[in-house]
């Protein structure tokens, strides 16, 4: 009796860092997991174990923090792999391909992406495979291939749209308005940003908000509205301070300029 009400407790904890972190609160979401993984090691449960881990790198990778995220984002795929957890298998391999991309490893982070979107098709997760297609197509934006990356990213969106994935279909519509600025589809990315800021307000997503203000920012400063970009970066400046958001930097790189 006493194990399962540690293993309750543990899930419950580990189900409260993940709402920590989509609200903005990364260091209480690490302590929930922090707390979470003692428990789950404490009684050997391995599937708790494994999910605790994923979720603190995840955590750790939001902060900047690609290191230690990096750490336990393999320990959670050797657990994974370990006990047959597809699903968890299908995380960590995301969560490195992440963390990997975030430290500009792009064709590496590509592999653990096309390994975590077999996995999403071979058990039938359709946000997963969606989330899996996004990454790739974000991937080779960054590699320059922006027609790839257009398709990929169109792709993703249309499985977001049919799950009614509020909160990935706006973080999709960022990127594919990132893709298509490189593309010189100017109107068609202001309408990307614009849609992807509604949803992110829409869905309380403080990052993806924050996003979607610096992008619109950077393309109304590249059409000579100065004042209103100011505006935008200053107000994605104030979300990532409190976030604790690498991307602070490069906003105030931005800000520097208008």
């Amino acid at each position: 009796m006493q194990e399962v009400y540690c293993r309750r407790e543990s899930s419950a904890l580990n189900n409260l860092g993940i709402v920590y972190l989509k609200l903005g609160k990364p260091r209480e979401a690490i302590r929930c997991h922090k707390e979470s993984l003692a428990i789950a090691s404490e009684i050997g449960d391995r599937g708790c174990e494994g999910g605790a881990l994923t979720n603190l790198g995840t955590a750790h990778w939001s902060l900047g923090e690609y290191r230690r995220a990096a750490e336990y984002q393999k320990d959670a795929l050797a657990i994974h792999q370990e006990t047959g957890d597809r699903q968890g298998e299908l995380a960590a391999l995301g969560g490195i391909g992440m963390t990997l991309h975030s430290v500009g490893q792009y064709k590496e982070a590509t592999a653990f992406y096309q390994s975590a979107l077999a996995i999403a098709q071979e058990i039938g997760e359709r946000r997963a495979e969606a989330n899996c297609l996004m990454n790739i197509g974000i991937a080779h934006y960054y590699l320059g291939e922006h027609q790839r990356s257009v398709e990929l990213l169109e792709e993703g969106l249309a499985v977001f749209r049919k799950v009614e994935d509020r909160y990935h279909e706006g973080y999709v519509l960022g990127n594919l308005g990132n893709t298509y600025s490189s593309l010189t589809r100017w109107e068609e990315a202001m309408d990307c940003y614009a849609q992807s800021l509604d949803i992110a307000r829409e869905t309380g997503d403080q990052r993806g908000e924050a996003n979607a203000l610096f992008n619109l920012s950077v393309e109304l400063n590249r059409r000579g509205d100065k004042a209103q970009a100011k505006e935008y970066a200053e107000a994605a400046h104030k979300i990532f301070t409190r976030l604790e958001d690498p991307n602070i930097t490069k906003v105030e790189r931005h800000l520097a300029l208008l």
